[in-house]
């Protein structure tokens, strides 16, 4: 990237932080990262990731330079046609960068530079003019910057294959007129679940093999275009050993499946995966569509047992996962030993056992445990054995519980479950 559309962006920072009355960037969260986002999105109708703000603004460190499809988002976020629209506008502010005062963000005065030395200013204006001629030569010489993306041309829909587990989804898709660098599909909310297609082409497939509500993205140089739901659903319990890249299926023997209870034996998972210690290796059971209850108010009771030993699973982990239309929740039990090794998802925060005292979650393990998690008007209850251990109250909406999945390090036992 040239110095001069460093100056550029970094000018047109400076007028975001001033307009937006946030304060000075480097003190910006990830809330206000996807804010900004939420923003972009209404105004433009593109929608530019976090992760792409945060590099744009200095949060994450990234070699490349910002698309070209990302400044002229940034630019019709500041209404303006495209980012050439928006230099050319703020071509003698970006010249005058330096005399920009810095934003003091406290109650305190602005910090106003002191006015440059006369020879300076003339040094200044010769600079000007030899930019100037070198902009319009370069305006000449070189072909026009890709245009912004027009959203009506963009068209993306997709299929399932089949009703069981693995499921492919067929993608159509297509862009039209508009012109990109790079054109991607994300299967879900996991950035590195990224595969690369052809922006001319019109179809492609992916393999889902885990069950979940995920949402597919079709994005272009780091704008997402398009997004799609992905409902992979289970016929009833489906128990799954995780593992990548592929993982491994339990039939419903091998689960000792009945009705709401199921249960995994060290023998099968030593047989499937050739261990005996179940360090990190992680088994689930998911019933994904066989549930449609708000998350705004319900109540689960899930009964459960880590049943490997410490020598087989040191901290003998367990966790529940509410899956919903709009996120997930994900309630952990551990050995209380090893309670430093946890996090609670309440749908919309993530609570760290590095940074906070979650050891109401540690259990024993030597007796089947009830886990329950009350849900009104958006404030969860967490119990455990009727002991209350955990409270939160979050202000997003997380849709409709579509399915839950219960996992174990190692072997485990479900006894019962219930969600009403």
């Amino acid at each position: 990237m040239s110095f001069e559309e460093k100056e550029y962006i970094t000018l047109y920072k400076k007028q975001k932080e001033i307009e937006l009355g946030w304060g000075d960037s480097q003190t910006w969260t990830s809330q206000d990262f996807e804010k900004l986002s939420e923003l972009i999105l209404q105004r433009t109708g593109i929608r530019l990731s976090e992760s792409t703000l945060k590099r744009v603004w200095g949060k994450v460190k990234y070699n490349s330079a910002p698309t070209a499809t990302t400044l002229n988002t940034l630019a019709q976020f500041s209404g303006f046609a495209d980012w050439r629209e928006f230099k050319s506008a703020n071509e003698f502010k970006r010249s005058r960068l330096s005399d920009i005062p810095e934003v003091n963000l406290s109650p305190e005065k602005h910090t106003v530079p002191k006015k440059p030395k006369r020879p300076v200013l003339i040094m200044l204006g010769i600079l000007s003019i030899a930019l100037l001629a070198a902009l319009f030569a370069l305006n000449v010489t070189s072909s026009k910057s890709p245009n912004p993306i027009d959203l009506s041309q963009v068209n993306f829909n997709l299929k399932l294959v089949s009703n069981d587990l693995p499921n492919s989804v067929v993608f159509d898709y297509s862009i039209g007129a508009n012109r990109v660098d790079t054109l991607k599909i994300q299967q879900s909310w996991d950035p590195q679940r990224q595969e690369i297609i052809s922006p001319s082409g019109s179809q492609h497939t992916s393999i889902y093999y885990y069950p979940g509500f995920f949402i597919a993205k079709l994005i272009a140089d780091d704008v997402i275009l398009k997004e799609r739901d992905v409902f992979i659903k289970t016929d009833g319990w489906k128990g799954i050993i995780s593992q990548a890249p592929v993982p491994v299926y339990l039939s419903q023997s091998e689960i000792n499946r009945q009705h709401n209870s199921m249960s995994l034996e060290r023998g099968v998972l030593t047989a499937k995966t050739g261990k005996t210690v179940f360090n990190d290796i992680w088994t689930d059971f998911y019933n994904v569509g066989g549930y449609h209850v708000s998350s705004e108010h319900f109540t689960l009771d899930v009964t459960l047992q880590n049943t490997s030993t410490k020598e087989e699973a040191v901290c003998q982990q367990a966790r529940v996962t509410i899956i919903t239309t709009k996120g997930a929740i994900v309630l952990p039990l551990i050995a209380k030993g090893c309670i430093s090794a946890i996090s609670v998802f309440d749908g919309e925060k993530l609570v760290n056992g590095k940074d906070s005292d979650l050891s109401l979650f540690g259990c024993d393990f030597s007796t089947p445990q009830k886990l329950s998690c009350l849900m009104s008007n958006r404030k969860m209850i967490i119990f455990l054995n009727g002991k209350k251990i955990f409270t939160s109250q979050r202000k997003t909406d997380l849709g409709t519980i579509v399915g839950i999945a219960i996992g174990f390090e190692g072997t485990g036992k479900v006894f019962e479950v219930k969600l009403k």
